[in-house]
């Protein structure tokens, strides 16, 4: 693997900070092919040392890393202490992406959790972060998350609002297949609160975004919800 010959290069040369980066490069490829137990032990040799270095960025980016990892083997416990180790890093390096990463990571995995109060202030501080950094599919995943956190919450009109909000980005982006979830989701919500005029209809807008994403079996499983309401 070419990342092994950079890190034996970087170490002959004494790029210890170099050679981190390189390691947490590695074990997100590792984390991509699944293979956990090795992500891990990489991301540790990384974080290492950049703590030895004192590099507060790539520490902070291995962190978002490892919480991810352990997120994705069900440690949620360990994730939630990782995204926080990393959102305080983040913010004592200001790195706004960081920190956009880092509260939007811990919100989802607050929500795996049960603890809603703690993902609610996650989406809003990032949603604050972001304010007009003009990144709208960003803003439009973290409306969509914090929509679907207050569905399942039943709060039924914040719920709609952070859809409705969501879209108006998506569509502008062309992003069918995000416009196609909002509007099935919107439809349920509005299903839910009784208004079938309303659901139909988009219920009916999610199916044309599905189709022009060419995602067949989303679109009838839409199909599916109408015909069981």
């Amino acid at each position: 693997m070419c990342y092994n010959l950079s890190i034996d290069a970087k170490r002959s040369c004494g790029d210890r900070e170099g050679m981190a980066t390189t390691l947490a490069n590695l074990a997100a490829c590792y984390h991509q092919e699944r293979d956990h137990e090795r992500a891990e032990e990489i991301y540790q040799e990384s974080l290492q040392i950049f703590r030895e270095t004192g590099e507060g960025k790539g520490e902070g980016r291995a962190l978002l890393g490892l919480a991810g990892l352990k997120a994705d083997m069900g440690s949620l416990k360990e994730s939630l202490r990782h995204f926080r180790e990393s959102l305080s890093i983040e913010i004592e390096q200001e790195d706004s992406s960081g920190i956009i990463a880092a509260l939007y990571g811990l919100a989802n995995v607050s929500i795996r959790s049960g603890l809603w109060q703690e993902a609610e202030e996650s989406y809003a501080s990032a949603l604050e972060k972001l304010g007009s950094s003009g990144d709208s599919p960003t803003v439009a995943a973290v409306l969509c998350s914090w929509g679907d956190l207050k569905a399942d919450l039943g709060e039924w009109d914040d719920a709609a609002s952070r859809y409705q909000e969501s879209l108006a980005m998506l569509e502008r982006l062309g992003d069918f297949y995000s416009t196609a979830v909002a509007r099935n989701n919107l439809a349920n919500i509005c299903h839910r609160r009784g208004d079938w005029t309303e659901a139909l209809k988009n219920y009916s807008c999610s199916l044309d975004e599905f189709s022009k994403a060419g995602d067949e079996r989303s679109r009838a499983s839409v199909l599916s919800n109408i015909a069981e309401r």
